[in-house]
């Protein structure tokens, strides 16, 4: 009877390691994961412009652990799609164990090359789950724009059209003596911190039915009015005859900063019809 006690012991011990959690034993039968979303879809994208991440949560819904043969792009040749995986950018990766109840964070990014087109265009693919024997897709869908691209630029008497888009990375600067024309429905995108400086004359001739517009370059939901996205429209010395009718400004760090007027009393900006919103600073600084 002295002895009893050890040998509940060493049974305990033997049914304490023999035991495996539920989530920990790898199941063999057909399993569905889940997905946080149906499909991973990127609002217009310009093209050579890098998108954000997406987040796309996998969960595994069972109370045993499976184990992920494979996570790919189903196709990996020639797509502006790419993957990171537990923290390591890679377009597959193999026998990854997902435990019961358990969920795996895998990020997407788009990069899309220029098309040489005015329309915008859509980019599909997909990432492919195999685990028992047993293949999954979520569908993997970008939209891509053209825009034509200007980098610390100096421009002088140039007409711009509605035909593409006009992205700004940096500044752009209309020289003295030189004009900018905008003709209506055209669409300007700034990069983040930058602005359009006028020492010459700008233009703006929108419409009713087709504005012009001035805004940041993200266009997801989240931020259609979140402002301070870009910096301002900015008239130094010297700019002379400048006209903005029916515009939308919005969602920067000021709409409108005007310089030091000159000396004489013709009108150096007319503005008109025009809606300037969402500053974090003020819309016009004179």
């Amino acid at each position: 009877m002295k002895h009893l006690p050890i040998s509940i012991l060493v049974s305990c011990l033997i049914f304490f390691f023999a035991c495996e959690p539920q989530d920990e034993i790898i199941s063999n039968d057909k399993i569905n994961l889940t997905f946080s979303q149906d499909t991973v879809s990127f609002d217009t994208i310009f093209t050579t412009n890098k998108s954000v991440s997406k987040r796309l949560s996998v969960l595994n819904p069972n109370k045993n652990a499976v184990k992920i043969s494979r996570i790919a792009l189903r196709d990996s040749q020639n797509t502006p799609f790419s993957l990171v995986i537990k923290g390591k950018k890679q377009d597959f990766t193999e026998d990854i164990l997902l435990l019961g109840k358990d969920s795996l964070l895998i990020l997407v990014e788009a990069n899309l090359e220029n098309q040489n087109q005015n329309l915008p265009f859509l980019i599909e693919n997909a990432i492919t789950f195999e685990a028992n024997q047993n293949v999954q897709e979520v569908p993997l869908r970008a939209w891509g724009q053209d825009a034509k691209i200007f980098t610390d630029s100096t421009i002088c008497n140039s007409v711009w059209t509605a035909e593409r888009p006009y992205l700004i990375d940096g500044y752009v600067f209309v020289d003295s003596l030189c004009e900018l024309q905008i003709e209506e429905g055209t669409q300007i995108h700034f990069m983040p911190n930058s602005r359009m400086i006028v020492q010459g004359s700008l233009k703006i001739n929108g419409s009713a039915e087709n504005p012009v517009n001035l805004q940041g370059v993200r266009r997801e939901e989240d931020y259609q009015n979140a402002f301070g996205q870009w910096d301002k429209v900015w008239f130094i010395v010297g700019s002379h005859d400048n006209l903005i009718n029916h515009a939308i400004i919005k969602n920067g760090f000021r709409g409108i900063e005007i310089g030091t007027p000159d000396e004489d009393s013709e009108t150096d900006l007319l503005i008109s019809n025009t809606v300037i919103e969402n500053m974090s600073d003020v819309g016009v600084l004179c």
